[in-house]
């Protein structure tokens, strides 16, 4: 390639590149998306006819909601804020610690705080009071305010234990079992001691937040008692498992700076979905919400359990199917007798007596012998039109083609000299010694026939990739330059057979020294150590993937 051609070639692609950036700087900057909100709460209990979310989060006013369980969109039947809504139930629920572990500046704060956030409630909102020690202690419940506010301005403070954990996981439980359709809250006031050294353990507790049963905020306020103040420190793990907060009541002298905190689950969201009555069956499915507001655009992406469908439900998608399974028949039926008829008909014509009717029989039967309609020559003429167009089309594409390789013939070569070079280099000694090496590390990886061998995919240097089947005696050696594409369809590089792997199910690349696993839209997803992949995912040697019902051993070297 002479200078002159190279110049014109670098500054025609410089303009391309600086084209293609203005235009993705139109494109993406102006759309904000933003980190995916918590949702506090997931309503699926069996009989229910739709799904309730509570996320909090959401910046903004709700401008377009949209939602899709798997890849089937579903009706977003209600939306809005808390505060907002007067028909929307309501509960906070607070557990005070009243021991003497208190300090007693802090008791007359957390009396404050209670009463503030009694004060707060929006409408419909009902209480529950409850101080605790061994067991829970109701002290007011229902919506009389002044009632509730002067209940907490009675408590006294004792010298008693506190079992904090088993207090709030009763509280959980009794959540669970109501199956009204609630915002739950609770508001916990304690120093974090917990002396029952026979009940539920800390981390038995944190399990029970990760079931949508019993999942909720806790907002915790800590009272740092001086004789133990490692307590602090599980309240703040509680609040942070649930996308609550957390405070440290010796550190506010107003305490309704925390109200004030508090009183944000109020604009927290409730979008109530109903799902299209086939994915309702009880099992596990992807349900997804976008959501754009003035702030911006909010994606929650979630798993959930898919409510049963009623008998009513079940009765009506039963008959759906036969209707249709019925307007088919009747069409094809109707069809068929049109058919019929018409041949019918031009039959009994001809054989009238009447000449008119003959001569129209006649015609008819010319028209669909031999003479066309005008309608049917312009299709005619514009179907080849078309296939002139693509010929044309398909040759400028072909010219150009072999122009821009004609022009490259130089750089080409180049490229391939230097993978012929690199190649000489990597030899069969050092191709052995890997994978000798590789059996080392792995003993089991030798049992069992290889199925397919790759010498080189994309082209380039790259990484020795050995995946070794678990459950069977697959085994696949290949070097990954680029990337690869693992599926059922025999374009795939690694062509596995089990049918609950997709056609083209997830996909390997190398880039920057490091392996990456990114599935390509399978429907019963690709799994790295148990974990589902979502998007782009690291993956390295030792690792465990598994696509459909296959698991491989990954190996890299």
């Amino acid at each position: 390639m002479d200078k002159a051609r190279e110049k014109h070639c670098g500054i025609k692609i410089f303009y391309h590149f600086f084209l293609y950036l203005i235009v993705m700087f139109a494109i993406v900057l102006p759309i904000k998306v933003n980190a995916e909100p918590t949702v506090t709460k997931v309503f699926t209990q069996q009989g229910s006819p739709s799904v309730m979310w509570y996320v909090s989060g959401m910046e903004g006013t709700l401008s377009e909601v949209g939602a899709a369980i798997g890849t089937i969109p579903c009706e977003v039947v209600t939306c809005g804020k808390i505060r907002e809504e007067s028909d929307l139930a309501f509960r906070t629920i607070v557990l005070l610690d009243n021991s003497l572990s208190i300090s007693q500046p802090n008791r007359e704060k957390a009396k404050e705080l209670v009463s503030q956030v009694i004060q707060n409630h929006v409408e419909r909102e009902t209480f529950e009071i409850y101080t605790f020690s061994t067991e829970l202690h109701q002290i007011g419940s229902g919506t009389n305010y002044d009632e509730l506010i002067l209940a907490v301005q009675n408590v006294a403070f004792e010298n008693q234990d506190a079992y904090l954990i088993e207090c709030v996981a009763q509280i959980l439980s009794d959540i669970g079992k109501d199956r009204a359709q609630y915002y739950n809250r609770i508001l916990l006031i304690s120093d974090g001691v917990d002396d029952n050294v026979s009940g539920r353990t800390f981390s038995e507790l944190m399990n029970m937040l990760e079931d949508d049963d019993y999942r909720c905020p806790i907002h915790t306020i800590a009272s740092i008692w001086e004789k133990d103040k490692t307590g602090v420190k599980d309240l703040s793990a509680l609040s942070r498992k649930v996308g609550a907060q957390s405070f440290i009541l010796d550190e506010y002298e107003d305490v309704s700076q925390i109200v004030s905190q508090i009183d944000l689950d109020y604009d927290a969201d409730y979008f109530m979905f109903d799902l299209p009555l086939e994915e309702k069956d009880g099992t596990v499915k992807l349900l997804q919400l976008e959501v754009n507001t003035s702030q911006g655009t909010f994606r929650v992406t979630r798993e959930i359990n898919t409510p049963i469908r009623t008998q009513e439900e079940e009765d009506f998608l039963n008959e759906q199917v036969q209707t249709d399974t019925e307007d088919e028949t009747d069409i094809v039926e109707e069809v068929e007798d049109q058919q019929i008829t018409e041949a019918q008909r031009r039959v009994l014509v001809i054989v009238e007596p009447d000449g008119q009717e003959e001569t129209e029989a006649k015609s008819e039967l010319e028209t669909s012998s031999g003479k066309y309609p005008l309608s049917v020559f312009i299709g005619i003429g514009i179907g080849l039109l078309a296939l002139l167009l693509a010929l044309l089309l398909l040759r400028t594409i072909r010219r150009r083609r072999k122009s821009v390789w004609d022009e490259r013939d130089d750089d080409f070569d180049y490229w391939k000299q230097n993978e012929n070079d690199r190649r000489q280099k990597d030899t069969v000694e050092d191709r052995e010694q890997r994978e000798m090496t590789f059996m080392e590390e792995h003993p089991d990886s030798h049992n069992g026939d290889t199925v397919g061998m790759w010498d080189n995919i994309g082209g380039g240097s790259g990484k020795n990739i050995i995946l070794n089947g678990i459950d069977n005696n697959s085994h696949y050696d290949f070097v990954l330059r680029y990337e690869t594409l693992i599926g059922r369809d025999s374009l795939c590089s690694v062509v596995l057979k089990d049918k609950k792997v997709s056609r083209k199910h997830c996909q390997l690349t190398a880039r920057e020294e490091e392996l990456y696993i990114e599935d390509m839209g399978s429907k019963n997803g690709t799994f790295v150590n148990g974990e589902r992949v979502i998007g782009e995912m690291p993956i390295h040697s030792g690792d465990i993937l598994k696509v459909g019902d296959t698991s491989f051993k990954v190996g890299v070297i």
